[in-house]
């Protein structure tokens, strides 16, 4: 049990995805439902397989009995609806909103790892990590389309693409999805593609049009804000993160978006493995996968100025920030480290704690990926 702990705490920005179940998990009838009609924060517990709630500004973070499936890797909402993301369970949980029953679930079939998700026009947007591919599924589960991610073959080596990160630009002149990928020799960090790529999808043409390359390896997030695309690259692995990622943006309204491959990003930040990333105006968060670091940006200036840092204490000799989210209203910045199975709340700009609070009771880490309604 140690070494699959200490493998997952090792590789986790792949958490959970080196193994696929044949169906998703069958949930108890009488799980009990929650009257929450708008929750201030949800957390998934990645271990425990549940979701912590704080149900209003000014409380304390509350562990439940709403179950997830197994790895869950993201939750996002949708109209009255919360989908989580089960990457080993290869499954989307659909839940209701407003009590968090259960509605649903479906499959994404066997060995495909789910990623992460987004969602279009009634429509689901799946990265298959395992399968390298992008699925489609209305919002029921049933199936629409499946689309093959470039598979590269470059000096007499194969690289496979591993998508993660997901993202929509709903433009005035066409709509797109931008899907980070890691290209690597086999599904590990070790023997990855320099750089990692981009790939474009066309929802006009319901079709793959092309690649950007990104300026690292591990390319394993996208964001778009403000009609910018931002590329996060954890960088090289070798024994431990070489701390030479990059995040780097792109001004979609001043390129070809018919010309993928003529995309050249700026770099505005390095020197990190970065992976959870937040944006918001002209303030921007990193976290480290490597060593639990907080970053805060002036994102005004290319490239940005670091203002402040914090490292995290994280637990069993490790940490690692899987997610970052800004509260807008109350100014308030919330951040997860998995190993110490820690919530911050901290101020945004001095990063200075207001709170902390432990996620759930396992003692082996499990706070991930967060949902924030304000």
């Amino acid at each position: 049990m140690k070494k699959i702990i200490y493998f997952i705490l090792f590789f986790c920005t792949v958490l959970f995805l080196f193994n696929s179940c044949t169906y998703p998990y069958h949930y108890p009838e009488e799980e009990a439902a929650f009257d929450i009609e708008s929750p201030y924060l949800t957390v998934i517990n990645g271990l425990s397989e549940n979701l912590s709630f704080i149900k209003k500004e000014g409380e304390s973070l509350t562990e439940s009995t709403v179950q997830t499936g197994q790895s869950p890797n993201q939750i996002i909402k949708h109209k009255n609806n919360v989908y989580i993301v089960n990457s080993l369970a290869n499954s989307i949980l659909i839940y209701d909103y407003k009590t968090f029953e259960i509605k649903n679930e479906f499959s994404t079939g066997t060995g495909t790892n789910p990623f992460k998700a987004a969602i279009y026009n009634d429509q689901i947007y799946v990265t298959a990590y395992l399968t390298h591919q992008l699925l489609v599924y209305n919002l029921s589960g049933s199936h629409i389309a499946t689309h093959d991610l470039e598979i590269l073959n470059e000096s007499s080596k194969i690289y496979y693409p591993f998508p993660q990160g997901i993202t929509l630009w709903d433009s005035l002149a066409n709509d797109y999805i931008f899907i980070a990928c890691m290209y690597s020799e086999e599904n590990g960090a070790t023997k990855t593609r320099n750089p990692g790529r981009v790939a474009v999808f066309s929802l006009a043409s319901s079709s793959i049009i092309g690649y950007i390359d990104a300026g690292a390896k591990d390319t394993n997030q996208v964001l778009i804000s403000n009609d910018i695309l931002y590329i996060i690259s954890s960088g090289s692995y070798s024994s431990g993160f070489l701390e030479d990622g990059k995040i780097e943006t792109v001004d979609l309204n001043s390129v070809n978006m018919s010309n993928p491959s003529a995309i050249v990003p700026v770099t505005q930040a390095g020197e990190s493995s970065f992976g959870a990333f937040c944006i918001y105006n002209d303030q921007a968060w990193t976290g480290n996968l490597g060593n639990g670091t907080l970053r805060y940006y002036d994102a005004s200036q290319s490239p940005w100025i670091e203002n402040k840092n914090r490292t995290f204490p994280g637990g069993h000799g490790m940490a690692y920030i899987p997610d970052i989210q800004f509260a807008a209203k109350s100014n308030q910045l919330f951040v997860t480290e998995f190993n110490g199975n820690k919530l911050y709340i901290l101020d945004p700009e001095t990063l200075d704690i207001h709170d902390q609070y432990s996620s759930s009771a396992n003692r082996y880490g499990d706070a991930q990926f967060m949902l924030l309604i304000e």
